[in-house]
């Protein structure tokens, strides 16, 4: 009786590191999922700026004097997309100074809301930052959540490798029943690690959650390498270019900790496969094969 509470408290402690490691998954994609739509929405779907080229091409058609005093002006190839975006928004097609002082108002508010759009406001510390601060941003955040990360990954694994050694002792008392559903119970704490072979393809769903902050981060740091020319105006070179190689000192540092992790990880997909595949035990220099057969 006393060997079956020592188990279960292994099997506690192991269950609540799975459950730390989940968690810390589950942020990640949330912070990944957040970083995206602001990247997405501020280049290749850039909605807002979009909006302001629109109306601002609108803005200068109905104000032209030509248009005036020639409403078929409006028609030429410039000026239709345009019009036909300022009829969906509801507003007046004919040419006058009260329709222009009209569409003119609508351009600076959709600027003032351009601009506001381009800055991001942290939680809870209320700090604003620039949206160019966004490849800084992106490379903080997803280093510290891959360290901690690999923290959780390391105690999980040892979690429920002392609740594996635990189980060894029904194997050795002889009551091969228990011993067996305890590796059972054990092996199916791990979610996102499942060892079962109808879960595989479920299994490497936690190496995709931790490939992706690398694959976005890479883009960001295209982009911003892509119009580095627009920072030096900005801010000037002696400025823009430390910010750059931050970035790349962070997509650096994100794929030194995505190999770390890998490495923990495929740990705990193969903990309870006796026999993991060789190209496993080539990557992690047989160290899951030791320790299985521990």
């Amino acid at each position: 009786m006393q060997k079956h509470l020592d188990f279960k408290l292994y099997l506690d402690a192991a269950t609540q590191s799975v459950t730390r490691t989940r968690n810390n998954i589950y942020l990640l994609l949330t912070l990944f999922v957040a970083i995206f739509a602001v990247y997405i929405n501020t280049t290749v779907l850039d909605w807002s700026g979009a909006r302001v080229q629109k109306m601002r091409a609108a803005y200068e058609c109905i104000s032209d004097p030509e248009s005036v005093s020639d409403p078929s002006k409006l028609m030429k190839p410039k000026c239709l997309g345009a019009m036909s975006y300022a009829n969906e928004l509801g507003l007046p097609q004919d040419p006058s100074p009260q329709a222009a002082e009209l569409y003119k108002e609508y351009r600076d508010a959709l600027i003032r809301r351009r601009t506001d759009l381009r800055t991001i406001q942290l939680p809870l510390f209320g700090a604003v930052l620039d949206l160019n601060d966004l490849g800084i941003l992106s490379a903080v955040l997803f280093v510290i959540l891959l360290v901690i990360l690999r923290t959780n990954l390391y105690h999980e694994f040892d979690s429920l490798k002392n609740a594996q050694r635990k189980a060894e002792e029904f194997r050795q008392e002889g009551a091969s029943a228990l011993y067996a559903e305890s590796n059972e119970i054990l092996s199916s704490v791990q979610v996102l690690a499942s060892p079962r072979k109808d879960n595989r393809g479920f299994r490497w769903s936690a190496m995709v959650v931790m490939s992706l902050p690398i694959v976005l981060h890479a883009l960001i740091l295209w982009h911003d390498i892509d119009t580095r020319k627009i920072a030096v105006l900005l801010v000037g070179g002696s400025k823009s270019r430390p910010l750059l190689l931050i970035e790349a000192i962070g997509l650096v540092l994100l794929c030194l900790l995505w190999y770390s992790n890998a490495k923990v990880w495929l740990k705990l997909a193969y903990l309870f496969d006796k026999k993991p595949p060789k190209w496993v035990r080539h990557f992690l220099s047989r160290k899951i094969h030791e320790s299985s057969q521990a």
